[in-house]
């Protein structure tokens, strides 16, 4: 299985990726998620999400940087652009810069 293509609502993705790139605060659910809270994430998820729990769960433990995921305190520390973020935003300029040579 490539975990890379594990497949989850687009709306969750985008919501994930803006967190991630941007260090948009993640709203209930994704926090949920993010923080391993799986009561609840399982109380947050709306009809859309619901049923892709696991495959949100395995995408997250897959894609997601080092640092931007694991406990509140994780979440937060990337909010506030800690080491990990800063370290994601090297790699991820390094690696826009590198496709467009």
């Amino acid at each position: 299985m490539n975990y890379a293509d594990i497949h989850i609502p687009d709306h969750a993705r985008e919501a994930f990726e803006r967190y991630f790139r941007y260090g948009f605060a993640p709203g209930s659910f994704c926090a949920a998620i993010l923080a391993n809270d799986l009561i609840a994430a399982a109380n947050k998820a709306d009809h859309w999400n619901s049923p892709h729990l696991a495959d949100i769960a395995l995408w997250i433990q897959y894609n997601a940087p080092y640092g931007s995921w694991g406990s509140y305190e994780m979440i937060q520390g990337w909010l506030d652009k800690n080491e990990h973020y800063q370290h994601y935003q090297k790699v991820l300029t390094f690696s826009i810069l590198k496709d467009t040579a």
